[in-house]
C-alpha cells in the first residue's frame, strides 16, 4: 500500500484509520520517519493501545485514590476517563482474559451507576465537612468547585427522585440556594446593596458576594420579557430602575456630564470630593479611551459635550495650583505617605514630575517659580524634616505626637517614628545622635509608647483604630494592631498579657467577632422588639447592625449551616 497522500476528508476517525492501515503497508524510510514524527503511537497494535491504557489507568488510581473521570477539563484524565467508561459499556464484549485483568488490577472498575453515586456523595459529604458549608459553583479550590457544580446538577431532579431525598437527609439546605429560595435571597440582598450605597451592583464590584449580586441582576435584564410579571414587578418596587440597559445608563452619563459643563464651565475632575463628579470624570475618560464609538454616540458627544476627545488643557495647570495652595498651608510638599488621598494623590504628581513624565521646558520653569524645593532628593527631604523636628521640639519642648490632630505635627511623629525603627546609614545617624531631642528610643520603648496610643485611641472612641477610620493618626495604630493579630503565636507572652490588660478582645478571632455582632443584633430586638433597620436616620450603631444581618442573608453566608442554625435559634426571622 502507498502512502503518498493523506485522505481527501481528514475526520480525526478517518486519520486515525488510515494511520492504521500503514502498519501493513509497505513504507519507504523516509515514509515511517515522516510518521514517527507526527504519530508515534501508529506502529502500535490495539492490543498494545488497551494495555497501555490500562497502565495508565492503574497509575492514576495508585496516585489518585480514584478512578479517571470524563467530565473534567484536565485532558489527560478526560481521555482515560472515556476509556474506562467504554469497557464498563461494553463489557459484554470484552474477552475473559482482559475482564480478569481489569479485575485483579482495576478493583471496582465496573461498578453500577448508583455504586458510583453513592461513592461520590460521600466525597462530596466529605468536601462540606472540611470546608463547613455547601460550596457553589464558583469556588476557587478546584474539588469544591467541583462538588458546587455536582449538586447543581441535582437541583434540576424531580423531588420525587430517590437521589433526591437521600441529598435532604445527608446534606441538609443542599437546595435552598436555587429557584425560588435563590430568587428570595438575592432580591432582599439586591434591596439591601440600594439601601446601603444608594445604586444598584455592578459585575465590577470590588466585594465578591456584590460582584455575583451584580452579575445576577444583569441576568435579570438578559431575560427581557421572559422574567415573569410578579418578579418584574417585585424588581420595580425593591430595586427601582432595575431594568435600565446599558444603552439608558450611558445617556444618564451623558446629560449629567453635559449639565455640569453648562452650570461649571469645565469638564468633571476625577478628584472631586462628590463622588458623582468624580465618576463622570472617570466616564468621560473611558469615551476618550474609547476607539470605536458608533455613530450615533459619537454625535451625541459631539453635541453636548464639545471638546470631549481632548484632555482638559487646564488639568496640569490646576494640580500646580493645588499644590502650591498645599505648600503655602502647610509650609511642605505633599506626601505620598499621607492618611488624606488627595494629599497622596498630589505626591505621586510630585513624583512623576520629578522623574520627568510630560516635562517640558515651560512646565519645568513654572514648577521652579512656584515650587522651589520641587526637585528635592529624599536625602536632601530627610534632613530637612530632621531641621523641623528639631525646630518643633525646641519650640514646644516635647516630641511631636505621631497621632497629634494638626497635620503637620503628626506627619513629623511619624517621620520620626519610623526613622526610629529604620536602619540609618552612617550619616543620618550621626545627624539624628547630634540633633539636641534626646536619646533614641529602644524598641521596647516604641512598643509601649504605641499600646498607649492604642489604648487612648480605645478608651476615647470605644472602638479598635481601623484601616479605613478617619481618625487623625488612626491608620498606623491599625496597622500596629493588625500586625499583632496575625502574629500572636510570636508575640511575647509579657507583651500578651499587657495588651489584654490595656485593649481587651485585641486578639479575637473571626469566630469571636460574629458572635459579638450577633450579641449586638440580639440585644437590639430584645430592647426594641424588631430587628434592625437601615435609613438616613437611624443611629449608626442600628445601621452597623442592619447591614451585618444584610450580609447574612447572601449567598455565601448562608451556606454557613452552624452559622444560619445559630442564627435560627438566637435571632428569629433573621433570613426573611
Amino acid at each position: 500500500m502507498s502512502v503518498d497522500t493523506l485522505p481527501r476528508t481528514r475526520s480525526k476517525d478517518q486519520l486515525l484509520t488510515w494511520a492504521n492501515r500503514q502498519k501493513n503497508a509497505a513504507l519507504s524510510t523516509a515514509q515511517a520517519a515522516a510518521l514517527d514524527s507526527v504519530y508515534p503511537d501508529w506502529r502500535k497494535t490495539s492490543n498494545g493501545v488497551w494495555f497501555t491504557n490500562l497502565e495508565a489507568v492503574e497509575a492514576f488510581v495508585a496516585v489518585h485514590g480514584f478512578f479517571p473521570r470524563s467530565a473534567v477539563q484536565d485532558p489527560a484524565e478526560k481521555v482515560l476517563g472515556i476509556w474506562i467508561a467504554t469497557q464498563r459499556y461494553r463489557v459484554s464484549q470484552l474477552s475473559a482474559d482482559r475482564i480478569k485483568l481489569l479485575e485483579e488490577r482495576l478493583q471496582g472498575w465496573n461498578k453500577s451507576k448508583d455504586e458510583a453515586w453513592k461513592e461520590r456523595m460521600d466525597e462530596v459529604c466529605a468536601v462540606i465537612a472540611a470546608l463547613g458549608y455547601i460550596p457553589n459553583t464558583t469556588e476557587k479550590e478546584a474539588e469544591a468547585r467541583r462538588a458546587g457544580v455536582w449538586l447543581k446538577r441535582h437541583s434540576k431532579m424531580p423531588a420525587t427522585d430517590p437521589k433526591v431525598g437521600v441529598l435532604n437527609d445527608r446534606i441538609p439546605g443542599w437546595n435552598d440556594r436555587n429557584f425560588e429560595n435563590m430568587w428570595r435571597v438575592n432580591v432582599d440582598a439586591l434591596e439591601a446593596f440600594a439601601n446601603l450605597h444608594g445604586r444598584l451592583p455592578t459585575q465590577y464590584e470590588n466585594d465578591p458576594d456584590d460582584r455575583r449580586l451584580g452579575v445576577w441582576l444583569n441576568g435579570r435584564r438578559r431575560e427581557g420579557d421572559k422574567l415573569r410579571a410578579n418578579r418584574r414587578d417585585e424588581l420595580a418596587l425593591r430595586a427601582p430602575g432595575w431594568d435600565r440597559t446599558a444603552e439608558d445608563r450611558w445617556n444618564e452619563s451623558l446629560d449629567f456630564a453635559a449639565w455640569y459643563l453648562q452650570e461649571h464651565g469645565r469638564f468633571p475632575r476625577e478628584h472631586s470630593q462628590d463622588p458623582e463628579v468624580a465618576a463622570s470624570s472617570r466616564w468621560i475618560g473611558t469615551q476618550r479611551r474609547e476607539q470605536h464609538h458608533p455613530e450615533t454616540r459619537k454625535a451625541a458627544l459631539d453635541a453636548k459635550l464639545p471638546g470631549w476627545h481632548e484632555r482638559p488643557a487646564d488639568k496640569w495647570t490646576d494640580t500646580l495650583d493645588y499644590v502650591a495652595a498645599f505648600v503655602a498651608e502647610k509650609g511642605r510638599l505633599p506626601a505620598r505617605t499621607s492618611e488624606e488621598e488627595k494629599e497622596r494623590w498630589a505626591g505621586e504628581w510630585i513624583r512623576r514630575q520629578r522623574k520627568g513624565t510630560g516635562m517640558t521646558p515651560e512646565r519645568e520653569a513654572r514648577l521652579d517659580d512656584r515650587l522651589p524645593r520641587w526637585r528635592e532628593a529624599s536625602e536632601d527631604a530627610w534632613f530637612r524634616k530632621l531641621d523641623d523636628y528639631v525646630a518643633f521640639y525646641k519650640a514646644n519642648g516635647r516630641r511631636p505626637s505621631a497621632v497629634a490632630a494638626d497635620n503637620t505635627e503628626r506627619t513629623m511623629g511619624v517621620w520620626y517614628r519610623n526613622t526610629n525603627a529604620a536602619k540609618l546609614t552612617e550619616a543620618r545617624s550621626a545627624a539624628l545622635t547630634a540633633a539636641d531631642i534626646g536619646e533614641r528610643r529602644s524598641q521596647d520603648q516604641i512598643w509601649a509608647d504605641t499600646l498607649d496610643l492604642v489604648a487612648t485611641f480605645y478608651a476615647v472612641h470605644g472602638r479598635f483604630p481601623t484601616g479605613s477610620g478617619k481618625e487623625p493618626g488612626e491608620r498606623p495604630l491599625s496597622v500596629w494592631l493588625s500586625n499583632h493579630r496575625r502574629t500572636t503565636e510570636r508575640v511575647a507572652p509579657e507583651r500578651r498579657a499587657l495588651m489584654t490588660a490595656r485593649i481587651p478582645g485585641w486578639d479575637l478571632t473571626l469566630e469571636d467577632i460574629w458572635m459579638l455582632k450577633l450579641q449586638a443584633c440580639v440585644d437590639f430586638v430584645q430592647t426594641h422588639g424588631r430587628l434592625p433597620t437601615m435609613g438616613k436616620n437611624v443611629p449608626d450603631a442600628q445601621k452597623r447592625a442592619a447591614v451585618w444581618i444584610s450580609d447574612q442573608r447572601k449567598p455565601r453566608n448562608r451556606s454557613r449551616l452552624d452559622r444560619v442554625a445559630i442564627l435560627n435559634e438566637r435571632l428569629p426571622g433573621w433570613g426573611d
